[in-house]
């Protein structure tokens, strides 16, 4: 009796339908904190990472990265991010723009042998203007020489506008055309406008 108990439940089981399968999450969209233009200048927007949400740690902040129209090769990448800071005053100057500068110099040595280049040279130029007509952003500009494929010049500036760090990164092969300074200086202006970076 028994037996014949666990024969009916089984082919009760077998004639039930399939439980569904619970649907695969999509992955998450990116949702940009600020309404970040679809061009700047020559550069064409290419894509929103929101590091914060990649990693849980919401003060890594968002990039957003732009590719020259010209089709010469390099990238600009315009960074937001605070690191769980609440101290950050605006401008170029402060003790957290030569730390972070420091450690965005620290990164790119520490990447040069996985990418295959070497930083050949570095040097100071002029800071990025904001709109409130003060100094923003630092900036370096630097030559990095990379295996089989010819030198590029890079600009790294950072400040803090708005309570949070900014930083920009643009790099472009050598032989493209435009100067890199003048090019990341007015990337760098035109986005601090557009995304009204104005000091609090």
């Amino acid at each position: 009796m028994r037996r014949c108990g666990w024969l009916a439940v089984l082919a009760l089981l077998a004639l039930a339908p399939p439980v569904p399968a619970q649907p695969a999450k999509a992955p998450q969209a990116v949702a940009p904190a600020y309404p970040w233009p679809a061009a700047i200048g020559p550069w064409r927007r290419d894509g929103v990472t929101d590091y914060g949400a990649r990693t849980g740690n919401p003060g890594l902040g968002v990039g957003a990265n732009y590719l020259p129209e010209d089709g010469q090769g390099g990238a600009a990448t315009f960074y937001l991010y605070d690191r769980n800071r609440r101290d950050l005053v605006d401008g170029a100057d402060g003790e957290g723009v030569a730390a972070e500068i420091v450690e965005a110099i620290r990164e790119i040595e520490v990447l040069a042998p996985q990418r295959r280049y070497r930083l050949a040279a570095r040097q100071g130029m002029a800071p990025v203007i904001g709109p409130g007509g003060r100094p923003t952003m630092r900036c370096e500009a630097m030559l990095l020489e990379f295996e089989g494929d010819g030198p590029r010049r890079s600009i790294l500036c950072i400040g803090v506008a708005g309570g949070r760090f900014v930083k920009l990164r643009l790099t472009r092969p050598t032989a493209a055309p435009g100067d890199p300074e003048k090019l990341a200086h007015a990337f760098a202006r035109e986005m601090l406008a557009t995304l009204d970076l104005r000091p609090k």
